[in-house]
């Protein structure tokens, strides 16, 4: 799996990622999905672009089938992005 810096703009964690291929619903092929450990380096990663964000984590254990996932809730802001973004 490669890693990469979560932004170019400055030096931070090596976080793993992955691009999404061959998606069963075929509707997230091409997206990266991102791998955090802690929500320090989830709040860290979306600062340039989301403010008061909220986290919360589930630990799932369906059967013998472990998860844990996290959840963001937060509000998008102008900062990082360029013109004509959305």
């Amino acid at each position: 799996m490669p890693a990469i810096t979560s932004t170019p703009a400055r030096p931070l964690r090596i976080i793993s990622q992955r691009l999404l291929a061959n998606d069963p619903y075929g509707i997230r092929n091409g997206w990266i999905l991102k791998k955090f450990d802690t929500p320090e380096e989830i709040e860290e990663a979306h600062a340039p672009f989301f403010a008061g964000a909220h986290i919360g984590a589930c630990r799932n254990d369906f059967w013998g089938i472990e998860e844990h996932v996290w959840i963001v809730v937060c509000v998008r802001t102008d900062v990082g992005r360029t013109a004509g973004q959305r």
